[in-house]
């Protein structure tokens, strides 16, 4: 059965920031893992690009499903991207109360139920690509996505306002950082903090709602954990 994208308004060869739910069984206990992903849509086919460390990249590898998960709470986004920052303050990583699960074509899944949609997929194919932007290359493992099946809990089609798209822009610069310092590249980390101060004070100079004052004050909190100072 073909699945409609444009029921939820997807559109072909766009690219869309989504939270990815996976999972792995530890002692008979299904751990739930949420991550911040960019997809693509080609086609009827969602490509999505992990990196080879993460929990999402090793539970997709085991279990071969996702769940695409569409979120218009910005601060969920700062949860599952800067999970580092929970680990580090013995909080948890992505709060498991988010969650829920269901089996489709006898693969299970979990999603999150403040999604106003979701998609279920299963792995069809994995390539290793370079990843090539302003910072570098980097190896990186491209999975193609059969989706399963679209369920659309709600009418949203949500579209951040222009503070809301900064602190996303933010969060992804973060997880970048982390990277940077992991790997001790002075001049990325440089480029990096500077372009997230400069987002920084244009959301001070817009409208923004009290989500985008918490997630930015989250960010910061994730980002002295670095022992950078903004």
């Amino acid at each position: 059965m073909k699945i409609d994208f444009n029921s939820i308004g997807l559109e072909n060869k766009c690219l869309y920031e989504i939270l990815a739910t996976t999972y792995k069984i530890k002692n008979e206990k299904i751990i739930p893992n949420t991550a911040c992903m960019g997809i693509i849509i080609d086609n009827d086919i969602i490509k999505i690009r992990p990196y080879p460390e993460t929990n999402t990249y090793k539970n997709i590898k085991k279990n071969k499903t996702i769940v695409i998960n569409f979120i218009d709470d910005i601060f969920l986004y700062s949860l599952a991207g800067l999970k580092f920052y929970n680990q580090k303050n013995d909080l948890e990583a992505f709060p498991e109360k988010y969650h829920d699960s269901l089996e489709v074509d006898n693969y299970l899944a979990l999603y999150l139920k403040d999604s106003w949609a979701y998609i279920l997929g299963r792995v069809s194919k994995e390539e290793q690509i370079i990843k090539k932007d302003k910072y570098g290359e980097t190896e990186m493992i491209e999975f193609e996505i059969l989706p399963l099946k679209i369920i659309k809990s709600r009418e949203s089609f949500k579209v951040f306002n222009r503070a809301e798209n900064l602190a996303l822009e933010i969060i992804i610069l973060a997880t970048r950082l982390k990277l940077a310092v992991e790997i001790d590249d002075e001049l990325r980390k440089n480029e990096i903090v500077k372009q997230i101060r400069e987002y920084i004070l244009l959301i001070n100079r817009l409208g923004k709602s009290s989500k985008v004052l918490k997630t930015i004050d989250y960010i910061k909190n994730f980002i002295n954990t670095l022992e950078i100072n903004l």
